[in-house]
């Protein structure tokens, strides 16, 4: 098992697009703390916006690697 620590703690991810009242923010956090996924240059995680087949691909490995 991969022991990988997180960048930050989800408190210090600040992610202007996403509040912490939704209900996918401690995952998003927890995504980009882990740097799986990383916010643009403003900070934004830009969830409305599509991924290629290639990079979900890659996350989805990332993400095995990470729970075996």
């Amino acid at each position: 098992m991969l022991n990988r620590q997180p960048a930050s703690t989800s408190s210090t991810v600040r992610i202007l697009d996403v509040p912490k009242t939704n209900v996918h923010h401690n995952a998003i956090s927890q995504i980009v703390s882990l740097e799986l996924m990383k916010l643009d240059n403003n900070n934004r995680f830009r969830s409305n916006e599509s991924i290629s087949g290639e990079e979900a691909l890659q996350l989805v490995n990332q993400i095995e690697k990470i729970i075996h």
